[in-house]
């Protein structure tokens, strides 16, 4: 019984603080500090699938020479890490200079490299949910603590770029470079005018909570709290919606979605907490499981594509875990990021 009251209070639950971890590691870090445990990750034995290869033949865009087969992906015996130096509470993010960016409750922001350092960034950050980069290498990240979107640049420093956004999830830069987020209701912040446009109410019981934009960005897919349900939103060439939205996937779990992602076959992946499992909704809108039964210890949140560099395998998804220590898990999936074939209007997009 007390385990299972651990659980609901972590991850932001109805009138529950969300600032805080259930299996937290309580001792903070001071800028400058590291870490490296000598054991530093629980690996399931698995041939190493981050390499290279002969570009994919039937894929377009830039893959960096990846090899995979959209037709051919595993659902079980993939390699799957806990990378028990790394941090991270709801979402992840990398840096361009390797480092992948997480929150650790009480502490900050934390940098991470794949060779086992781990470091404080910026102390004294909290409340911080989910986060995208921008084509310039800075971030955005929502800030629910003052219920504001935040600027973070590479180098540390932090400013307001939207206020007055309520407990926004599943941010998202779009392919125009404008900032997408939900918070029961889909927006659009552009950050030109920096005026806010709502683009999707909640549908029924379903109420929007994170997104990810289609690999020719016609559509905007939005993961929801409520019954399970995945909708699709058709966008115009400015991005901005056509119709009302439609039902694209059902049974992705019970209810409670903690992320969404898009790999380069057009296949989504969408974590669930009631369950806490991992579904891949492929593009023929069939909904799979992937690996065993979830359990709080593995249950990820956010959704973060390797960056293929620095170590890190670009055919793997990177998932903070609230509920293990604020570690992260790597699960190398087999096919890398939709970011990197994602055209907008017939150009490449990111």
């Amino acid at each position: 019984m007390f385990m299972l009251l651990l659980l609901l209070l972590a991850c932001q639950r109805p009138g529950v603080s969300p600032y805080t971890s259930d299996t937290q590691d309580t001792s903070l870090f001071e800028p400058g500090d590291s870490f490296a445990p000598a054991d530093s990750s629980d690996s399931a034995f698995f041939p190493d699938t981050s390499g290279t290869g002969s570009p994919d033949s039937g894929h377009s865009g830039d893959t960096g020479g990846l090899d995979y087969d959209c037709d051919d992906l595993p659902t079980t015996e993939l390699e799957d890490n806990i990378l028990d130096w790394a941090r991270g509470y709801h979402d992840v993010v990398f840096r361009d200079d390797g480092f992948l960016i997480g929150l650790q409750t009480g502490t900050g922001l934390i940098e991470s490299t794949y060779d086992e350092l781990s470091e404080l960034w910026i102390p004294d950050v909290n409340g911080i949910e989910t986060m995208d980069r921008f084509e310039d290498g800075s971030f955005v990240m929502s800030d629910n603590s003052q219920s504001r979107l935040i600027l973070v640049t590479p180098d540390g420093a932090i400013s307001t770029l939207a206020s007055n956004v309520g407990m926004a999830k599943g941010v998202t830069v779009g392919p125009d470079g404008n900032v997408y987020y939900a918070n029961g209701a889909v927006y659009r912040y552009n950050v030109v005018t920096e005026e806010t446009d709502k683009l999707m109410d909640a549908v029924g019981n379903s109420r929007p909570r994170h997104l990810v934009f289609s690999l020719d960005s016609t559509r905007l897919f939005v993961a929801t709290l409520g019954r399970g349900e995945v909708y699709v939103l058709n966008m115009d060439e400015d991005l901005n919606p056509v119709g009302d939205p439609e039902l694209y996937a059902e049974n992705v779990g019970t209810g409670w979605h903690d992320g969404i992602a898009i790999d380069a076959c057009g296949n989504l992946y969408v974590p669930e907490y009631y369950s806490m499992g991992l579904y891949r909704i492929t593009p023929h809108q069939v909904v799979e499981r992937l690996g065993p039964s979830g359990t709080g210890e593995r249950y990820g949140h956010g959704l973060e594509f390797g960056s293929g560099e620095y170590g890190w395998k670009a055919m793997a998804l990177y998932m903070p875990l609230p509920y293990n220590n604020q570690q992260v898990r790597e699960l190398v999936i087999m096919a890398p990021s939709g970011s990197r074939v994602r055209t907008w209007n017939g150009e490449p997009a990111r």
